[in-house]
């Protein structure tokens, strides 16, 4: 099993497809909300304030060169395992096809 570096707070750039080894593809989902443009990019920031005036947290993530408003919602996974300050995936040789194909999306935390 490989074990990672625990995170002490979800780095604000990552690019698609350069792993940072953070376990944040085991700890968090993020649902796509709204595609962001430059016609609506000031209501969509309103809106990210809002979700996160309501404890939610709105993040940008770029997606086939698109920026969208989405959310990053805590869903840990039971397979993830931390320990001495490591993460480590219980099934790692067995995952399911879904966690292989998982592709880490660029995101901004918006704070």
């Amino acid at each position: 099993m490989k074990k990672t570096k625990t995170p002490k707070k979800a780095k604000k750039e990552t690019t698609v497809n350069s792993c940072k080894k953070c376990g944040k593809c085991c700890v968090d989902a993020f649902l796509n909300l709204w595609e962001i443009t430059e016609e609506n990019r000031d209501i969509l920031m309103d809106r990210a304030n809002w979700l996160f005036y309501h404890r939610c947290d709105p993040i940008i993530t770029k997606q086939d060169g698109k920026e969208f408003l989405a959310l990053s919602i805590p869903l840990t996974c039971k397979h993830l395992s931390y320990k001495h300050g490591d993460y480590s995936c219980k099934i790692y040789d067995k995952r399911p096809e879904i966690c292989r194909r998982y592709n880490c999306q660029d995101y901004k935390k918006l704070k």
